[in-house]
């Protein structure tokens, strides 16, 4: 695909803790109790949280403009898993993605994301070797895809298999294509490659270091504070710092076929029949 010219949005997900704050604070020893330091002047600093709280759900996407304008969504997670992941669904992603997302980035964009179970739900569903054989022929029956009375079960996946890149579509992909947008999903296990992902981590050091009340009615005002902190130019360099990791990678693997071809070459041109030993003795 050519992707020249073409401006590039990146999207994630992400969360973050009401109790989320620096783990440890500077010290005055020699503060013995709350009345000395009332004193001498100081506080006796903040009391931290006995646990991470309930957790807010993060969900944005930005580019070398910055943020893109009214697509945040932050909620507050109604399961106390480990994972954001486990509390997005394909429902509440998709309606950010046709409600706040598309209307607010230029035509012709590229959008960025990973995948996520919700990020690649199908239109429809497949035949698999899990189906019933009669429910694989009503399947290419209903796509008038021809078939044989006499044909086994692997048969009919065989033909099921060779018509089912017109089928096998994502929604948010159709969604995107629909309305002039391309979707670009990462490689699996590749979130270095998508610059949100620094942004998150900007965005979080500004709530852990101002967190002061642990509470769920001031995580909301703390979290915008936090977007609004990432500024165009934070984007920009992390934008430039992917692309260079990229770039890397590309040396990488061109040196890799390097290595291979090498190898090969001389293990073809090695044979025992090709090694001229000398013999000669005469010196």
């Amino acid at each position: 695909m050519n992707f020249l010219g073409r401006y590039i949005v990146y999207t994630d997900e992400s969360w973050v803790n009401v109790g989320h704050s620096v783990s440890k604070t500077w010290q005055d020893s020699t503060i013995q109790n709350r009345r000395q330091a009332f004193i001498e002047g100081v506080s006796t600093g903040l009391k931290l949280p006995s646990g991470s709280g309930p957790r807010f759900a993060l969900l944005h996407a930005g580019g070398s403009d910055g943020f893109i304008p009214n697509a945040e969504l932050n909620f507050l997670c109604k399961k106390n898993t480990a994972d954001v992941h486990h509390e997005m669904d394909a429902d509440t992603y998709e309606k950010w993605f046709v409600e706040q997302l598309l209307p607010n980035i230029p035509q012709n964009s590229v959008i960025v994301l990973d995948n996520a179970s919700y990020h690649t739900r199908k239109i429809e569903k497949i035949p698999t070797t899990s189906w019933r054989k009669h429910q694989i022929i009503d399947w290419m029956i209903d796509k008038q895809i021809p078939y044989e009375d006499y044909m086994l079960k692997k048969d009919l996946l065989e033909c099921v298999s060779r018509v089912k890149p017109q089928f096998d579509k994502n929604v948010i992909d159709v969604i995107a294509e629909e309305n002039g947008h391309t979707v670009l999903r990462l490689p699996p296990y590749h979130c270095e490659l998508n610059p949100i992902e620094m942004v998150w981590a900007q965005v979080k050091h500004h709530i852990k270091m101002n967190n002061t009340t642990f509470k769920v009615k001031d995580m909301s005002e703390l979290i915008k504070h936090g977007y609004s902190n990432v500024t165009m130019q934070n984007w920009k360099n992390y934008i430039q710092h992917v692309k260079d990791i990229e770039s890397n990678m590309w040396i990488a693997d061109n040196i890799q076929d390097d290595i291979e071809e090498f190898v090969i070459h001389v293990t073809q041109s090695s044979s025992s029949s090709d090694i001229e030993i000398d013999t000669d003795t005469s010196d």
